[in-house]
């Protein structure tokens, strides 16, 4: 039997181990240390979830479009976001 998430389960601790060590030291060094780290984490989790969103949107409009055959516009798609992602804005 194969076990096919393993990678993926893998990285999702990896995280989360990272995350509760990088809270639990923040939190040893008080509270405005701690306040500090929360913001960041929440600025990350935005960023992370916003990025997430738009590869997802993107592997959509791609499939839709190649399935098609209109291949200038999965160019035009997949330049659009390679810009968004290297400069940070949309």
């Amino acid at each position: 039997m194969v076990f096919t998430g393993g990678f993926l389960i893998g990285r999702t601790l990896s995280v989360l181990i990272t995350m509760t060590l990088g809270t639990s030291m923040a939190a040893r060094q008080g509270s405005l240390p701690m306040a500090a780290h929360q913001i960041c984490m929440q600025v990350w989790l935005a960023v992370s979830l916003l990025t997430d969103a738009l590869a997802t949107s993107a592997q959509a409009l791609i499939a839709s479009y190649l399935s098609e055959g209109e291949l200038k516009t999965v160019k035009e798609i997949a330049n659009f976001v390679l810009k968004a992602s290297i400069t940070g804005c949309f």
